[in-house]
């Protein structure tokens, strides 16, 4: 059914998919500089009625419209449908995005866009740009941070220790073993405090 879309749905459809399950029109129009808003809005229209998407009552921006894929399938074959260089290049685009519309507010996300687009370039071309792991790093300490603080450890955990992979600091590593300590993970407390 993708394939058979007209080439401005099915590339607004992979380009939603890089967001996730739900996605923004205001993302949408940052992601597609080469269309206007009334094209946007006309080939939105096109995909609610040939059953793509649905539009969200409700969304976690204030002043968004959200959409949400009618099938999480749609979705995974949208994303599978991109180059991966594509992939990397919206998922930092949609990050900036994320990080002027919702501030801190949504750092969890925006953390997580970022370290995908420096796991697909590392990928392509064996190292991502220093900029892109940096803010990267620092993003995902500051979401590591905050789920320490909110005693979710298992994600603390994750984060903080990507964020010492990317960009290994004492203070990260520490962090990171902070993370482990509190769950009980001898091992990767170990490999964070002598590595």
């Amino acid at each position: 059914r993708i394939d058979r879309l007209p080439a401005g749905e099915k590339i607004l459809l992979q380009r939603g998919s890089v967001m996730g399950r739900t996605f923004f029109a205001g993302a949408l129009d940052r992601l597609s500089p080469e269309y206007d808003e009334d094209e946007l809005e006309d080939m939105l229209d096109d995909l609610l009625l040939r059953d793509f998407i649905t539009r969200q009552e409700r969304s976690t921006i204030t002043g968004e419209t959200a959409y949400r894929f009618k099938n999480v399938l749609i979705r995974e074959v949208a994303y599978a449908g991109l180059a991966k260089a594509s992939r990397a290049a919206y998922h930092q685009r949609f990050a900036a995005w994320l990080g002027e519309k919702a501030g801190e507010e949504l750092l969890e996300i925006r953390a997580y866009h970022l370290d995908q687009a420096v796991a697909l370039l590392t990928e392509l071309d064996g190292a991502a740009p220093p900029e892109l792991v940096t803010e990267a790093a620092a993003s995902l300490t500051r979401s590591g941070k905050r789920a320490l603080a909110q005693e979710a450890n298992r994600t603390a955990r994750r984060q903080l220790a990507r964020a010492a992979e990317l960009e290994p600091t004492l203070e990260r590593r520490f962090e990171a073993a902070q993370a482990a300590w509190r769950l009980g993970d001898q091992l990767s407390l170990a490999g964070l405090l002598y590595a």
